[in-house]
């Protein structure tokens, strides 16, 4: 079975859930923080990729394993376009640390 590890804000409150076999690399004594958003954290996140032979924080772990996921959404005229950074900047977020954010 595959194995699922996640936190998320929904908009109003930060939910973490786990699916699957806990695997080898995994420090599920983490999951029991008071506070949801440290369940699990993005350094965790990076350790147990590295774990399994990725690197999401290395943007040269993309080269020549990208895929472009295109919409077919409608972009309302005047909507603001932001790319990764603009984005994790105008929300506070530094890259690799999503757990510092507040919501």
């Amino acid at each position: 079975m595959v194995r699922s590890v996640m936190v998320s804000h929904n908009g109003t409150r930060w939910e973490f859930n786990a699916l699957g076999t806990v695997k080898p690399y995994e420090r599920p004594d983490a999951y029991s923080a008071r506070r949801v958003k440290d369940r699990f954290i993005s350094a965790t996140l990076a350790e147990y990729c590295a774990a399994a032979g990725l690197a999401p924080f290395d943007e040269t772990f993309y080269a020549e394993n990208a895929v472009l996921v295109e919409t077919k959404l409608d972009i309302p005229d005047g909507a603001r376009m932001l790319s990764l950074q603009e984005a994790q900047r105008r929300l506070g977020i530094r890259p690799g640390a999503a757990d510092t954010f507040d919501g």
